[in-house]
C-alpha cells in the first residue's frame, strides 16, 4: 500500500490556449456537435418509422409506471422491478405537461455532457489532443446517440458513471473525503438507474486503500459509501413500506443472475418458460413450482440458488459460457435484447452507420490501457470503472444496453492512447506512429476475426423490429399497415405472438373469421401460451357474441395458465352478465383481485360485479 498521496502529473504542458480559457471554446464546440447529431437522429428516426414514437418492453414498463405514479393508484404494492428512479423522472416530465418526446429531448441535451466530462478529466492528463479525441468520440459514439434518444435508463446511467469516475480520479489526487462523498452520491444515483453501479461503488471505495494513507483512505471510502447509502435509502424504505421486504433497490437481481448464468446460454442468456407480461421476475412461476407463496425477495434468492445448482451440475459448460461472455463483451457488433436493434434504425437512415462504434473504440482504448496498466496507481478510478462494468457484464449478461457504460469509460483510455499517437506524429517519430497504428489495426482485425468465428456470428433478421413496427401502426390506428408489417415479420419467422397481433389487427377491420384463424393457428403453435385462447374468448364476447364459445376459450386460457388474471376477470364478468354459472362467477372475480393490483379500472369492474352478484337474491328467493 502506498503511504503517500498520489499526484497525477500532466503528460505534457498544458497548451497556452487552454490556460487563456480556450478550453471553454472547445467544450462549446464538443457539446454543440453532440447535441446536433442527437437532435438530427431524433428528428430523422421519428420521420422514418413509427417505432420511435411508441414504447415497448422495458420502455413501456417505465412509461406505465410513470403514469401510475401520477394516478390515484400510486406506484403500486410491489417492490421496484427495474430502475427505481427513472419512472419518477419520467413522471416529472409528464407532470410538467411533457411527453415521451420531451423526455428524449432532455436526454439528448444531457447526453453530450459525457464528452465535456471526458474532456475536462483528460485535458491535464492526456493533453489537448487526447482530451479532444475522447470528447469527440463520446459526442459521436453511435450507441450513445441511440440510447440518448430512447426511453431507457442508459442515458442517465452512463452520464452518472462517467461523472463519478472523473470526480473519483480528482478525489484520489486530493485525498479529501468530500470528493469521496461526491463520487459516492453520483454512483448512488447511477445505482437507482441500474443497480449494477453498486459494483463500481464497492471497487472505488476499496480502491482508495491502494493510493491513499490508510486513515485517509478509510475516510474517503466511508464517505463514498455513506453518500451512496443516503441516495439509496429512500428506495429501500419504499420497498419495505410497500411489501415488508428489505429489497435494496430492485427485485430482479436473482432472476437476471439466473438468466445470464444458465450454462446452456452459450455466452448470451436463456430465459425460463414463464409469463413475462404478468410474471417478469418469475415469482408466480416459483410459487406454483413450490406449491407455496413466495415473496419477491425470496424469489430473488431462490433464482440465485437455482443458478448455483445449475453451475454445480455443469461446471465445465458454465466456464465455457463465462468465457464466451467475456468474448462477447468485446464483440465489435452491438447485441440487442429488446427486439429493437440499433442496426435496424441506423440502416433505415444510413448516415448513422458512419458514426464510431465499439469496433473503433476498443482498439483505440486497448493501446491506452496497455500504457496505463503499468502506471495503475495514477489511473486507478477509470481502471476500476472498466473492471466494474466488465464484471457486471460477466455476472449478468452481455447486451448493448449493459455494455454502453463500459464503452464510454474506455474512452478515458482511448484519449490517453490517441495522445501518444499525436505526440509521435508531432515529433515525426514515424516508426512509433506506424507501430501504434498497426497495433490498433491488428486489435481491430482480431475483433473482426472473432466476430466471424462459428458461435460468435450475430445474424438476427429484423423479425421483432417488423413486429413492433406493426404494433406501432396498430396503436396509431393504421391497421392495414400493421397487417403489412406483421406479414413481413411472418415471412421471416412464423411466430405465435406475431399471429396473435395479426389477429388483433384483422379484428379491428371486422375481418373476424380471418382473425379467428390467426388465433387458432397461434394456439396450435404454442400449447402453453394462454393469450391465443384469451383473444378468442374476447372475440366471441365483443365481436361475434357467443357466450358458450367465449366461456370455452377463457377456460382454456386458465387451463394453460391458472395465474392469468385477465382470463379470470373476463370469465367472471361473462358469467355474471350472461347468467351462466352465476355461483362460480365470484370465485373467478376474487381470483383476479388476488392476482393483479396493476389496473385500478379493472379492479373496479371486478369489485362492482362482485357487489352486484352479492345483492342478487339467492336461488328460490323472490325478487323484491
Amino acid at each position: 500500500m502506498n503511504g503517500q498521496k498520489t499526484e497525477i502529473q500532466s503528460n505534457e504542458p498544458e497548451p497556452a490556449a487552454l490556460k487563456r480559457g480556450g478550453a471553454a471554446g472547445w467544450m462549446i464546440a464538443l457539446y454543440a456537435a453532440g447535441l446536433f447529431v442527437r437532435l438530427l437522429y431524433l428528428n430523422d428516426v421519428d420521420l422514418a418509422t413509427p417505432l420511435s414514437r411508441h414504447v415497448f418492453i422495458d420502455a413501456r414498463y417505465y412509461h406505465e409506471q410513470a403514469l401510475r405514479i401520477l394516478s390515484d393508484a400510486g406506484p403500486g404494492a410491489r417492490p421496484y422491478q427495474l430502475s427505481p428512479l427513472y419512472p419518477y423522472v419520467l413522471a416529472g416530465v409528464y407532470a410538467a405537461g411533457g411527453g415521451i418526446a420531451h423526455m428524449k429531448l432532455i436526454q439528448c441535451a444531457l447526453g453530450p455532457l459525457v464528452g465535456i466530462i471526458l474532456f475536462l478529466a483528460l485535458r491535464r492528463r492526456a493533453g489537448l489532443a487526447g482530451a479532444l479525441s475522447a470528447g469527440a468520440l463520446a459526442e459521436l459514439y453511435a450507441p450513445s446517440v441511440y440510447f440518448d434518444a430512447s426511453i431507457l435508463v442508459e442515458s442517465f446511467n452512463t452520464l452518472l458513471i462517467v461523472a463519478a469516475t472523473a470526480v473519483a480520479w480528482t478525489g484520489f489526487e486530493r485525498g479529501k473525503p468530500r470528493w469521496g462523498a461526491m463520487a459516492g452520491a453520483l454512483l448512488g444515483l447511477a445505482a437507482t438507474m441500474r443497480p449494477t453501479a453498486l459494483v463500481n461503488l464497492l471497487l472505488l471505495a476499496s480502491g482508495a486503500l491502494f493510493v491513499l494513507p490508510a486513515r485517509r483512505a478509510l475516510a474517503w471510502g466511508g464517505a463514498a459509501l455513506l453518500a451512496a447509502g443516503a441516495v439509496i435509502l429512500p428506495f429501500t424504505l419504499a420497498n419495505v413500506q410497500r411489501t415488508g421486504q428489505p429489497v435494496l433497490l430492485s427485485a430482479n437481481a436473482g432472476f437476471n443472475f439466473y438468466v445470464g448464468n444458465d450454462p446452456e446460454g452459450r455466452g448470451l442468456w436463456r430465459f425460463p418458460e414463464l409469463d413475462p407480461r404478468h410474471d417478469p421476475l418469475g415469482v408466480r412461476y416459483l410459487s406454483e413450482d413450490l406449491v407455496q407463496d413466495v415473496s419477491f425477495m425470496e424469489a430473488s434468492w431462490l433464482w440465485t440458488g437455482r443458478t448455483v445448482q445449475l453451475i454445480s451440475e455443469k461446471p465445465g459448460k458454465w466456464l465455457g459460457h463465462i468465457g464466451r461472455k467475456f468474448v462477447f463483451a468485446f464483440h465489435p457488433a452491438e447485441i440487442p435484447q429488446q427486439g429493437l436493434s440499433q442496426k435496424y434504425f441506423f440502416e433505415l437512415l444510413s448516415w448513422p452507420l458512419a458514426l464510431p462504434r465499439f469496433g473503433l473504440v476498443f482498439p483505440l482504448a486497448a493501446l491506452g490501457l496497455f500504457w496505463a496498466l503499468p502506471r495503475w496507481r495514477g489511473h486507478l478510478p477509470p481502471l476500476l470503472a472498466v473492471a466494474a462494468q466488465l464484471l457486471s457484464l460477466i455476472i449478468f449478461f452481455v447486451i448493448d444496453r449493459y455494455r454502453l457504460p463500459l464503452a464510454v469509460v474506455l474512452l478515458f483510455f482511448a484519449g490517453i492512447g490517441l495522445q501518444h499517437l499525436a505526440r509521435a506524429v508531432s515529433a515525426r517519430a514515424w516508426s512509433a506512429t506506424v507501430a501504434w497504428i498497426g497495433s490498433a489495426a491488428g486489435i481491430a482485425l482480431i475483433q473482426q476475426m472473432v466476430a466471424a468465428a462459428p458461435g460468435f456470428v450475430l445474424h438476427q433478421p429484423p423479425v421483432f423490429e417488423l413486429m413492433h413496427t406493426g404494433l406501432a401502426y396498430f396503436e396509431e390506428g393504421d391497421y392495414e399497415q400493421a397487417i403489412d408489417y406483421y406479414g413481413q415479420a411472418l415471412a421471416l419467422f412464423d411466430d405465435p405472438d406475431i399471429r396473435m397481433n395479426m389477429g388483433n389487427a384483422l379484428k379491428k377491420l371486422s375481418r373476424f373469421d380471418e382473425a379467428a384463424k390467426q388465433y387458432q393457428r397461434a394456439m396450435e403453435m404454442s400449447a402453453t401460451d394462454p393469450m391465443p385462447a384469451f383473444n378468442l374468448g374476447n372475440l366471441y364476447v365483443m365481436e361475434q357474441p357467443d357466450a358458450r364459445l367465449a366461456e370455452k376459450y377463457y377456460l382454456e386460457a386458465i387451463r394453460r395458465r391458472e395465474t392469468m388474471p385477465e382470463a379470470h376477470l373476463n370469465l367472471g364478468l361473462l358469467w355474471a352478465r350472461s347468467g351462466i354459472r352465476l355461483e362460480e362467477a365470484p370465485g373467478h372475480l376474487r381470483r383476479y383481485l388476488e392476482l393483479d393490483d396493476s389496473n385500478p379500472e379493472y379492479r373496479r369492474l371486478a369489485e362492482e360485479a362482485l357487489a352486484g352478484l352479492a345483492s342478487r337474491p339467492a336461488a328460490g328467493e323472490n325478487s323484491p
